[in-house]
């Protein structure tokens, strides 16, 4: 359990003492079951606050204290540099900016409001839990689709430190979908998820031509901005 107590640890503000730096080829295989534990104190946010007219304010308070706004900073950062029309160098310095500059601000503003519309349309079910674990899936699969578009930095440790091994904590998840969803559903749900992430990974190619940190958490807000939003279209 070492990988995902330094997993937790990094990617949420939960805080145990892992002995020394963080080894990323230790942590990844974890990202999923470090999202669902996100995803399942989501759930009880939810569950505790349901009928309360504030509830979709506090589930979205608590994904940003969580997580320590980690991912929303990456959202940001990576909005100011694709949006820039800059040079791909440019954009790789502009992500660097600890400033947040205006389209990092407007990007941010429409995805919290598009969880916030999800959040209120949304009912207390076990999907909320399993959505956090995919889109910190994705983080996964883009360390191990794309180069890693620096010559260094924490992102590069992570990129380095990923192996097609893995792939496979999505497994138990995946299952849980079928289970509790059917088999339609289970079809719709990871065409949508393997669409996006595709979509995001093409992007971040022809804009960049790898991946950092910054982006694999902007793709983790928006690959589960877009399965909030499809769990929504599922209980209509």
């Amino acid at each position: 359990m070492k990988g995902f107590i330094q997993a937790l640890s990094f990617l949420t503000v939960i805080r145990f003492r892992t002995g020394g730096e963080y080894k990323p080829a230790v942590m990844i295989p974890y990202f999923a079951l470090t999202g669902f534990f996100i995803g399942s104190g989501l759930w009880a946010v939810s569950y505790v606050s349901d009928g309360f007219f504030l509830r979709p304010v506090l589930m979205l308070i608590y994904l940003a204290a969580v997580t320590g706004a980690l991912h929303l900073d990456g959202f940001i950062d990576t909005a100011d540099a694709l949006f820039s029309h800059r040079s791909r160098e440019r954009k790789l310095e502009i992500m660097k900016d600890p400033h947040a500059g205006s389209m990092g601000i407007v990007a941010v503003v429409i995805l919290l409001i598009a969880k916030w519309s999800a959040f209120s349309q949304m009912s207390d079910i076990w999907l909320i839990a399993l959505v956090p674990a995919y889109a910190r899936f994705a983080a996964v699969i883009g360390m191990l689709a794309l180069p890693y578009a620096r010559k260094d930095g924490l992102g590069k440790m992570f990129a380095d430190g990923a192996s097609k091994t893995a792939l496979l904590q999505i497994i138990p998840f995946a299952l849980a979908v079928l289970w509790f969803g059917g088999l339609p559903f289970f079809l719709w749900f990871h065409f949508v998820f393997v669409l996006s992430v595709l979509t995001i990974l093409f992007f971040y190619r022809f804009s960049l031509g790898g991946i950092t940190g910054d982006l694999m958490g902007a793709m983790i807000e928006c690959i589960e901005t877009v399965l909030f939003v499809f769990v929504v279209f599922k209980e209509l």
